[in-house]
């Protein structure tokens, strides 16, 4: 009988030895799991941050254009020197202008925003764009213009 017990107590002690094991394992895992997951959040929050535009932007912008002028007949080509480019600023209303040069390219300086491109030469067909400047850059090169003398 004396075995017996011995045995009882031997396996009642094990049995809660090792239900205190299984419970200190089940809160190590829960707190490992909290640390990986704030780990997991600071890092999707760093990786947002690397990936969010720069918050600086420059104040002015150079514009480089180009201006090509056909004849009324056809294949011919005429210089556009001396035609007046204007971009007038949607928002503000304020008109920045331009003159092309010999080579038939003009180059001014706006500071960021939405403009309206007008071309409004007598002798010459009447142009219009609608174009967007952003401060990310500090000089853009625009699509060349094609102009028909109606001379």
């Amino acid at each position: 009988m004396r075995l017996k017990v011995w045995f009882a107590v031997i396996l009642l002690f094990v049995t809660v030895s090792c239900d205190s094991k299984v419970e200190e394992k089940q809160e190590i895992p829960e707190q490992k799991l909290q640390e990986v997951q704030q780990m997991h959040e600071e890092a999707k929050r760093a990786i947002q941050q690397k990936m969010q535009p720069p918050q600086h932007s420059v104040q002015q912008v150079e514009l480089l254009g180009a201006v090509a002028v056909w004849g009324k007949q056809p294949g011919t080509m005429g210089n556009a020197q001396g035609i007046m480019v204007a971009l007038q600023n949607q928002d503000t209303g304020k008109t920045y202008t331009a003159f092309v040069d010999p080579e038939n390219r003009f180059k001014v300086t706006v500071v960021p925003g939405k403009y309206s491109l007008t071309i409004n030469q007598p002798g010459y067909e009447f142009h219009q764009e609608e174009i967007t400047v952003d401060g990310r850059i500090n000089s853009k090169l625009l699509r060349p213009i094609g102009l028909k003398n109606i001379k």
